[in-house]
């Protein structure tokens, strides 16, 4: 019985450890991956070369965004009206051969009409959430050709004619830094990263607070 109870201990310890090895590893792989700045360019230049290869089927995609009016446009096929402002709508839903072709073609996250001023693509740039959930990277459409807050919140640093950079507070998540690049005409490239997550400020709070997270 002993001799039982020991081995399952040390399945246990094992389990534990591999467990503790692959978290360790999924972290290094992160700010490896994403910490390097070669390959930050790497993301941006495909992005961008794309954005420049697809410009008509993106043109066109635009129109059907303002054709639906201030929409956010997502993965699911379900339509959700979930304010005065925008409607959320799974791609499919729009029935447009450019709007699909977009969201494969960048693995889109999602297009967010919700401005006259601009029309933003989210793009996933891996697979694995866990290498990217604190960045954020994609493109958008300026419609007089300056450049653009694409997320919530973005306050001015910096700016000139082909470059913006700046910080801001997305609800819920958090502060994070900005920055956005003249693709093509119209067309802009932007990455973020979120310099304080809604989990450590939520410590923070509670443990001021006195709370008991």
């Amino acid at each position: 019985m002993g001799k039982r109870r020991q081995t399952v201990r040390n399945k246990k310890r094992k389990y534990t450890i591999l467990m503790l090895t692959g978290f360790l590893a999924a972290g290094t792989a992160c700010f490896i991956y994403f910490g390097s700045k070669y390959l930050r360019n790497a993301i941006k230049d495909r992005i961008c070369g794309t954005v420049i290869k697809y410009e008509k089927e993106l043109s066109e995609t635009v129109e059907v965004c303002r054709g639906e009016g201030f929409v956010f446009l997502v993965r699911e096929k379900d339509v959700y009206d979930n304010d005065a402002h925008f409607t959320e709508k799974g791609y499919e839903v729009v029935g447009s051969e450019a709007v699909s072709e977009m969201f494969k073609v960048f693995q889109l996250v999602y297009i967010e009409y919700a401005s006259e001023d601009v029309i933003t693509f989210v793009v996933q740039p891996s697979p694995f959430g866990i290498l990217w959930n604190t960045w954020a990277y994609g493109f958008y459409y300026s419609v007089d050709g300056t450049p653009k807050g694409a997320l919530t919140g973005i306050t001015v640093m910096e700016e000139s004619v082909d470059e913006m950079k700046g910080e801001g507070d997305v609800p819920v998540f958090g502060g994070y830094w900005y920055k956005t690049e003249r693709i093509s005409g119209n067309w802009w490239f932007f990455e973020s990263v979120l310099k304080e997550g809604f989990i450590k400020r939520n410590i923070r709070i509670c443990r001021n607070k006195k709370y008991i997270l």
